[in-house]
């Protein structure tokens, strides 16, 4: 079981770009930097407006924690605005 995540939670990786957003922004929940390390390609992809040949959906990726004793899978969306 991960100490870092529940089921079904919703992480927001945005990172504020102004000095005001970035107070709200520490409280928000963070990411195990060992996941974060794994997802960091994908994040990149997804947010210069590329796909990831082998996902199903443009708008998404999805990562399997490097842990094997934690089954963690994280589904990375990308939100237009």
């Amino acid at each position: 079981m991960c100490s870092w995540f529940k089921s079904r939670d919703e992480i927001d990786l945005t990172i504020p770009c102004l000095p005001e957003d970035y107070k709200e922004w520490k409280k928000k929940p963070k990411i195990c930097p060992h996941l974060l390390t794994c997802i960091t390609p994908q994040i990149l992809i997804l947010q210069g407006g590329g796909k990831i040949p082998w996902e199903d959906k443009e708008d998404e990726a999805t990562v399997m924690c490097p842990d094997p004793k934690n089954t963690v899978t994280l589904v990375i969306k990308r939100i237009k605005k």
